[in-house]
């Protein structure tokens, strides 16, 4: 068997260089090691980048003197759901 940290960046496929590209050759072969031969779909980060949005604006309406028509603005949204937003959080929070 050969040994995986021998390969090289250039010894990579285009897939795998993309991935090298991201968090490094070593990375790359562990990934390929581990899932190499399966198909895989990455779904999108939108739920979490969304959590951390929320997060934020909570934040904001809570600690600082902006309106809600501000905050809402900022986030490009109405101020109806920066208004149910805080209050979805709020009840999490409890």
């Amino acid at each position: 068997m050969i040994d995986p940290g021998l390969i090289e960046y250039d010894d990579l496929s285009p897939f795998y260089k993309d991935i090298a590209d991201i968090i490094g050759v070593d990375g790359a072969v562990k990934i390929g090691l581990k899932f190499g031969g399966y198909e895989r779909y990455f779904p999108s980060l939108n739920k979490a980048k969304i959590k951390v949005r929320n997060r934020q604006l909570i934040d904001e309406y809570i600690n600082s003197k902006k309106t809600v028509k501000a905050i809402a603005k900022k986030y490009s949204i109405t101020e109806r759901q920066v208004l149910n937003i805080v209050s979805e959080g709020s009840s999490v929070a409890d």
